[in-house]
């Protein structure tokens, strides 16, 4: 018995959540403010400094993150946009960048996304796996859910989040956008 609870409070220190206890909210945080930088991959070069017009600059404002390309976001030109619901799983409600547009809501994940790690909804099918690192051009991440998703012309592709970080990566044949700020 004496071994089991030792057991138990060492898995815990580990820092691992366990797959019951992996929420997706802990890896789309939504508060408004919150901001991230990523590189345009698909625009050019990805081993270099990122030049203005390959950085999208991405701020949550009313729960939905606006996507801007530029250095600065008072002057950079608007991209498009991401409407996120973490309510109950991950679903993205609506989606612009750039030429692309999708307005009908797709399931990407559920509430306890290792639990129940597959969704389908017709044609639309997603699996998330857990990473333990994951690395982008600006650093090198722990617990990350990888999201791989098909059966759309726009949102096909895998997703990438860090827990209380968000999105880090997305990529699929018409967008390649990797991290290169948190903020």
């Amino acid at each position: 018995m004496i071994s089991i609870i030792l057991l138990g409070c060492t898995l815990s220190e580990s820092g691992v959540d366990a797959e019951q206890d992996v929420r997706i909210s802990d890896y789309v945080p939504l508060d408004d403010g919150r901001a991230w930088t990523y590189r345009d991959d698909a625009l050019g070069d990805s081993e270099g400094l990122p030049e203005d017009t390959e950085l999208v600059l991405a701020h949550v404002v009313d729960g939905g993150v606006d996507l801007r390309r530029g250095s600065r976001w008072a002057d950079a030109l608007p991209l498009g946009w991401m409407v996120w619901d973490v309510g109950s799983g991950l679903v993205l409600e609506g989606f612009s960048f750039e030429e692309l547009e999708e307005v009908e809501p797709h399931r990407f994940a559920q509430e306890s996304p290792l639990v129940d790690s597959e969704t389908n909804d017709g044609d639309w099918q997603c699996s998330t796996e857990r990473l333990s690192e994951f690395e982008t051009w600006y650093g090198k991440y722990e617990h990350i859910l990888q999201i791989s998703c098909s059966g759309s012309d726009v949102l096909s592709g895998q997703w990438f989040f860090a827990k209380n970080i968000g999105l880090i990566r997305m990529q699929g044949e018409a967008f390649d956008l990797d991290l290169v700020a948190p903020w």
